[in-house]
């Protein structure tokens, strides 16, 4: 806004439009056609296309209203952005699948029990981190849903998902041993895909 003349810069704020329009209009057709033919059309069957399009856009002006509303909560919700609130939210509702997929290809001691006591204190963990550093309120007023003091979760919020991952990894794994190993085809795990890859190596 301070350095390119004036022309540029509208440019530029045109190209940035219409790039979110572009993004944000196949969203909300997408919501649009997933309202209509999954439930619309359940509960009015057999309606013209005519109500079935004019469904679809009142779909596409709530869907757009709701977005707005949670942007606005996104910008009073707190201090680290909105894409420290969605990486947030995504360490919790994830349940760790990355910990998860990790854990199965490179582990052949891990078995549904430990990794499902991995998974609760996963979102054991994320409920904590998430309680504890994140501030809620209009304004200045904003306080700590669950303040512990120094026990407080004080990592920055992009390192949720990476810890997240991390405990379903290592509680997954520990809490593995002491249930049965499973039997498993070695050919899921990695160390059979390199190991049958050598294999055709030393056969070649």
């Amino acid at each position: 806004m301070s350095k390119l003349p004036t022309g540029v810069v509208g440019l530029i704020l045109a190209a940035l439009i219409s790039a979110a329009i572009s993004s944000l209009g196949a969203d909300l057709n997408c919501l649009s056609a997933i309202g209509v033919e999954d439930y619309y059309k359940k509960f009015r069957p057999n309606k013209s296309d005519k109500e079935y399009l004019k469904a679809g856009r009142w779909i596409v002006i709530l869907a757009g209203l709701g977005a707005m509303g949670i942007a606005t909560l996104y910008l009073l919700a707190g201090d680290e952005g909105a894409l420290g609130i969605v990486f947030t939210l995504y360490a919790i509702f994830s349940g760790g699948i990355a910990g998860i997929f990790l854990l199965g290809l490179f582990s052949s001691r891990a078995n549904r029990q430990g990794v499902n006591i991995g998974i609760i204190a996963c979102i054991l963990f994320t409920g904590y981190a998430f309680l504890t550093s994140t501030k809620i309120g209009l304004g200045t007023d904003k306080h700590i849903l669950l303040d512990l003091g120094r026990y407080n979760f004080n990592q920055h919020k992009y390192m949720l998902g990476v810890y997240s991952h991390l405990v379903v990894i290592i509680v997954g794994y520990v809490a593995s041993l002491f249930f049965p190993k499973p039997e498993l085809n070695k050919n899921l795990l990695f160390s059979g895909w390199l190991e049958a890859k050598r294999a055709g190596k030393l056969t070649k």
